[in-house]
């Protein structure tokens, strides 16, 4: 048996705007959640630091492009 095109060769496809856009997106989100649990995380032992997590997750929110929605 003879193959033409080696089995191990992956194929790539260039990514698009909108799937780089869908992973930043993910990404995102990913963060915000994650920010999210730390804050209540450190709430109750560290209050002054889940009130600076949630200053830096409320100017995410004001900076974030909200005209696409």
């Amino acid at each position: 048996m003879c193959y033409t095109i080696s089995i191990m060769t992956e194929t790539t496809t260039p990514k698009t705007d909108f799937d780089k856009f869908c992973k930043e997106r993910t990404a995102a989100t990913a963060m915000r959640d994650d920010l999210a649990f730390l804050i209540g995380w450190t709430k109750a032992d560290n209050p002054e630091i889940a009130k600076r997590l949630e200053a830096i997750l409320t100017q995410h929110e004001q900076n974030r492009e909200q005209d696409w929605i």
